[in-house]
Formats: C-alpha cells, structure tokens, sequence
C-alpha cells in the first residue's frame, strides 16, 4: 500500500495546477454535492487500484476558510479513506461559487452510471450557476446539455425532476428508462400531493404509466386530487387490463351449424375456423 505521496509530488499551494500533498482531514465534500458516492463493486476496483498504484489522479480542490472544498475526486478521497491513507495529492484552484459549481459538474457528469436523480441536480445547480453569470433560458440549457448527448428540452425535463419529493425521486431512479417522463408530470404536483400519492403508491404497491401520470397532473390542475379518484385511476386500469371479452351467438345459428354440439366443442371448432381464416389473409400472428 501506497501510504504517503510526498516523495512522489512536488508543488507549492495555490500555483496553477501544480501539485500539492494535503491531509484528507483538511478536505470537505463539497456542499449539495449530487453525485452519489456508495461502497459498490466500482467503488471497490477503485479501491484495489490505489492499493496498488496510489492516487494517480490529484483531487481538483479550492480552498474555503481553512479548509479545502472537494471539486473533483469525491469517489478518490473515499477509497483513500478506506484504504486508512493520511494524505493524497491535490491540484489547489482558486474559484468563485458558482465556477465551482461549473467545475464541479463538468468533471463528474461524464462518470459511466449517473441517475436521473444525480444528473437532475447537477443540471439545475450548473443552470442556477450559469443564470448567475447573467445566461438563462433554453439556450442555457442546450448549452449545458450539448456536451452530454442531452437537447435543451431534456435537460428541462431533467431540471424539473428536482420538484419532486425524495421519495417520489427514488421511484424514478429505480426503473430510470422508463419513469423519467413520469416524473417529469408527477413534478407539477404540490409537495403535500406528491407526498399523499407517495402514500398510497406505497401502500398499494404501485406506480403509475405516463398516460395514469398525466391524468394526476390534471387532476392537480383542476384542484380534484384526492385518494378516492386516484383510486379509480388506478382500479380503472385493472379492470381495463383484466377485462374479459364475451361474443355471444344468436340460438338460431347455433341450432344451424352447431346442432347437437356442446358448448366445448362449439368453442373448439370456432377456433379452428379463426385460425384457418387468419392462416389464409396472411396474419403474422398465426
């Protein structure tokens, strides 16, 4: 184990990009940061590879009273930690809040698995930062999309994930190729709605469509959200879904060309000449 970095890296605090060797006690994460850090199997090859080789990336900091704000290397300073290091090389860069926050985001976003949640507040905290410096509007946030493979109107609809309660925004991580645009509805909702919803999706074990979504953003609107009509959104759904279709044959067919026959065989002989029909027009399905 690489236990100190001193005669590894020579620089002088606070020189551009040079190197400077800091104890982890002197740095703090750094505030509302979005991206998650958790003890997963990356985290863990992270952790091997330092083991191995030390940090051979320096943590990106700036200083803040008499400490030192983590930019860049979150993940880094917590493998160091489990690895019981004192110290770790870092790139000391003076910075206003909202540059910070700029570098901050811009450094992180390209990690290979990032939530909606983490990339909606990242996006907001660059947007809110951006807006600062006098941008804002959709052009600011095609620019801040265009370097990751988002148009402006997603990261929009990213931006608006944030509205949610947590609760609510747990639910989109979960399934997040599915349930982004219905976050994105569920968002307009009041807090103490989204939190009555939360509710009873949890107590009923489910989670609404896109089409269940927007029907609960009207009712929002038209100041009707209740309990009772969500349960109707929801048992409308399943009755729709478990509906069963019935064809019934007038008695004088029947006697026609099912004379004798039981209702079995009646059933087996129609779905024979279904078949064979759908057989002859050329339906995929048979």
């Amino acid at each position: 184990m690489v236990h100190g970095y001193s005669s590894f890296f020579n620089g002088a605090k606070n020189n551009n990009n040079s190197i400077t060797i800091l104890n982890l006690s002197e740095l703090t994460k750094f505030e509302n940061h979005p991206f998650k850090v958790t003890a997963d199997s990356t985290m863990q090859e992270l952790v091997d590879s330092i083991e191995k080789n030390g940090i051979l990336n320096p943590i990106l900091v700036r200083p803040v009273g008499n400490s030192y704000e983590i930019i860049s290397g979150h993940r880094r300073v917590f493998a160091a930690q489990e690895l019981k290091l004192k110290e770790a090389p870092c790139i000391i860069k003076e910075m206003s809040d909202d540059d910070a926050v700029i570098e901050m985001v811009d450094s992180n976003i390209y990690r290979s698995t990032i939530l909606p949640s983490e990339k909606a507040w990242a996006y907001k905290m660059k947007y809110d930062a951006l807006k600062h410096q006098g941008k804002k509007g959709i052009h600011t946030a095609e620019e801040i999309g265009k370097d990751f493979g988002d148009c402006g109107r997603q990261v929009q609809r990213y931006i608006k994930l944030t509205a949610l309660i947590p609760e609510l925004l747990q639910e989109i991580d979960a399934v997040p190729d599915k349930r982004l645009m219905v976050g994105v509805a569920l968002a307009n909702l009041s807090q103490d709605e989204q939190k009555i919803l939360y509710k009873f999706l949890d107590d009923e074990n489910k989670f609404p469509s896109l089409k269940q979504a927007t029907i609960i953003q009207q009712m929002s609107v038209q100041k009707t959200f209740s309990v009772d009509v969500l349960s109707e959104i929801f048992s409308e759904a399943t009755k729709s879904k478990n509906e069963n279709y019935k064809i019934t044959l007038e008695e004088k067919i029947l006697k026609k060309f099912f004379s004798g026959k039981s209702k079995k065989e009646i059933e087996q002989e129609l779905m024979e000449i279904v078949t064979e029909h759908f057989k002859k027009i050329g339906n995929t399905l048979y």
